[in-house]
């Protein structure tokens, strides 16, 4: 009788048993996508409800891999983000509401300036991925306000100061100008807690007057004492 070794289709078996016992993938895991700059824009904009208009020449793509759903704020942050490490960012011009998508280094120049008030009230929206924003400063003065708060800015930020106002206009990208902006009030409420006592000339020099008189007491004092030492 010939013999007939099992062991090979043991094996065989085996195999064609993987593909049912392999675990399933996480409901949650997402497999990484390929997205064109231009239509991650148009997907945030639509998904926002913004007006958004780019050049032709904003091209690239990401490669995103998500866990989770974004929510509207994710991913319009997202989007800010990715433009800006691909040297784009979006800026709103003075007197119109629509975004527009613009090279990071001409931002500066086409973003439309804020007041501290605006720029306050405007952060709870959609806010443009680079802003320039005016800044009161109190207690300090302006060279050393702009000196302390440069390390915080980007290479395309700047912080340029008003003298006749007494105000730093801070321009960069949206986080880094939050962190300015929050570096200025940190300075001015410690400078704030520094209050100097002016006193009046007058109430020097009498206090001065006073000061020399029991001077002059105490050591007449202390002569008209010393023969008694003896």
């Amino acid at each position: 009788m010939r013999r007939v070794n099992a062991t090979p289709w043991i094996c065989v078996a085996a195999l064609c048993s993987v593909p049912t016992l392999r675990a399933q993938p996480d409901p949650g895991t997402q497999l990484s996508s390929v997205v064109e700059l231009p239509r991650l824009v148009d997907l945030a904009a639509e998904r926002l409800g913004l007006n958004v208009e780019y050049d032709t020449r904003l091209t690239g793509s990401v490669t995103l891999r998500l866990h989770a759903e974004l929510d509207n704020a994710g991913l319009w942050a997202l989007t800010n983000r990715l433009l800006a490490a691909r040297g784009y960012t979006t800026v709103r011009m003075a007197g119109d509401g629509t975004y527009s998508v613009v090279a990071l280094e001409r931002a500066a120049s086409l973003a439309r300036v804020e007041p501290l008030a605006q720029y306050t009230m405007s952060q709870n929206g959609h806010e443009a991925g680079f802003r320039a924003v005016l800044v009161p400063v109190r207690g300090r003065s302006l060279e050393s306000t702009v000196a302390a708060i440069e390390p915080l800015l980007s290479a395309s930020g700047s912080a340029v100061s008003i003298m006749e106002s007494q105000i730093v206009l801070v321009a960069d990208l949206a986080p880094r100008v939050r962190a300015a902006v929050l570096a200025i009030a940190s300075l001015d409420a410690d400078a704030a807690a520094i209050r100097p006592v002016e006193v009046a000339a007058r109430e020097l020099a009498g206090r001065s007057d006073h000061y020399a008189a029991g001077t002059s007491h105490r050591q007449a004092g202390r002569v008209g004492c010393e023969p008694c030492a003896g």
